[in-house]
C-alpha cells in the first residue's frame, strides 16, 4: 500500500487511546530516565509539582498555515493566555517546559514572560545529561512531553501525540481543519482557544 500524502485518522486512534498508551506506545527506559531527571531538576529548582509542556511548532508551518488554512502562526499571546489558564486551573506550583523547532523565537517571546518557564534540556541546577547525548532529539522531546502532567499545544501531529501520551489537560490553538483542533473538540480534557481571539 502506498500513501501519497500524510494521513491522520484520529477516529481510529481516539477510541483506543488508553490501550495504545498502556500497550503500544512505550518509551525506552533511557528516555524515561532522561525526561524524569530533567523534570526532577526543575522541581528542585522551583518547587513545582505540576509540569506543563508547551509545544511550539513554527518552521515549515508558517507557509503551510497561510496557504492551506489562510491562518497565521500562533502568537505569543496564545501561549501566555494558555499558561495563565493553567496557573488558575492548577492549585499546586506549576512549571512550564518549552519544546520547539524555533527555540530562539521561544526565548524572545515566551521564556522571558515569567520565572516558571524553562526551555527543554537547558541547564538547570542539578541536571546534567549522561554521555548518550539524546537530549533535544525528537524521541526525547516526545518522552518529555509524555512525562509532563498537562500540555499547551499550537498545532501539528508531533505536539498532538505528545499531548495524547501525556493524558492530562490540553489547551490547543484552534484553527479549523487541523488535527489538533479536531482532537481538542473531541476529547473532554482538551480545550480549544480559537485563533480569532488573537487577531
Amino acid at each position: 500500500m502506498y500513501l501519497f500524502r500524510w494521513v491522520a485518522l484520529p477516529e481510529l486512534v481516539l477510541p483506543r487511546l488508553e490501550a495504545l498508551r498502556a500497550q503500544e506506545f512505550r518509551f525506552h527506559p533511557y528516555l524515561i530516565d532522561l525526561a524524569s531527571s530533567f523534570l526532577t531538576a526543575v522541581k528542585q529548582h522551583t518547587g513545582a509539582t505540576v509540569f506543563v509542556s508547551i509545544h511550539v511548532r513554527r518552521g515549515d508551518y508558517d507557509e503551510y498555515l497561510h496557504c492551506k488554512h489562510n491562518a497565521s502562526l500562533a502568537p505569543a499571546a496564545f501561549y501566555e493566555e494558555a499558561m495563565n489558564r493553567f496557573r488558575r486551573y492548577v492549585k499546586e506550583k506549576v512549571a512550564f517546559i518549552v519544546i520547539s523547532d524555533d527555540i530562539l523565537w521561544c526565548r524572545a517571546n515566551i521564556v522571558t514572560l515569567r520565572r516558571d518557564i524553562f526551555v527543554a534540556w537547558d541547564a538547570v541546577a542539578g541536571w546534567k545529561e549522561s554521555t548518550e547525548n539524546l537530549a533535544g532529539v525528537p524521541e526525547s522531546d516526545l518522552a518529555l512531553m509524555a512525562q509532563c502532567n498537562h500540555t499547551v499545544l499550537d498545532y501539528g501531529s508531533f505536539g498532538t501525540w505528545g499531548a495524547l501520551l501525556s493524558g492530562g489537560r490540553t489547551i490547543t490553538y484552534g484553527i479549523n481543519g487541523l488535527l489538533s483542533t479536531f482532537v481538542g473538540e473531541t476529547l473532554k480534557n482538551w480545550e480549544v482557544i480559537p485563533s480569532e481571539k488573537f487577531y
